[in-house]
């Protein structure tokens, strides 16, 4: 039996992340990623549940989790669905997306700062990744991705706290 955390951000019933593992239910499987470039699905049998606002993605007995291939070795920092396309985003730039979650292309980015989330606004059909640096990259279908800011003279700042401020 494998168990995964992790923390509460945002609506949980579609996607959640963190800085120690992501986790997003789509195509009628939950979905995770993590270091070197790690995505795992699991689909029968595999339960999410909230205790104090941590998440635990648990099998049952004879149910286990998929490794699927990412394309990357880069640790995958966030994964978010629009039930259309999976975005998953990490360290030095990288961006994979999946149709179905298990096959995964990796996307150009033009940025090697470490991107650390990603979110879809369904009011502007359109998606937004943060990152190191106060990053932040844009896409209207996923695939296509153009960096709209970075501050270059410091490190401070980046991250969830960032983005989910302009969402």
């Amino acid at each position: 039996s494998r168990r995964r955390h992790t923390r509460y951000i945002g609506d949980w019933s579609s996607d959640v992340c963190s800085s120690d593992l992501s986790i997003v239910w789509a195509f009628g499987k939950i979905i995770t990623v993590g270091d070197d470039g790690s995505i795992y699905t699991g689909t029968s049998g595999a339960n999410l549940t909230s205790t104090d606002n941590l998440f635990n993605a648990t099998t049952t007995t004879g149910v286990s989790w998929i490794t699927r291939t990412s394309g990357t070795t880069e640790t995958l920092r966030c994964i978010r669905s629009n039930g259309s396309i999976i975005v998953a985003v990490g360290d030095n730039g990288t961006i994979v997306t999946s149709t179905n979650g298990n096959t995964w292309t990796v996307r150009t980015s033009n940025t090697t700062k470490d991107l650390v989330t990603v979110c879809f606004s369904p009011d502007d059909n359109s998606w937004m990744v943060g990152g190191e640096s106060l990053t932040v990259l844009t896409s209207l279908d996923g695939i296509t991705w153009t960096q709209r800011y970075t501050n270059t003279s410091t490190t401070e700042g980046g991250g969830n706290g960032f983005i989910e401020d302009y969402i």
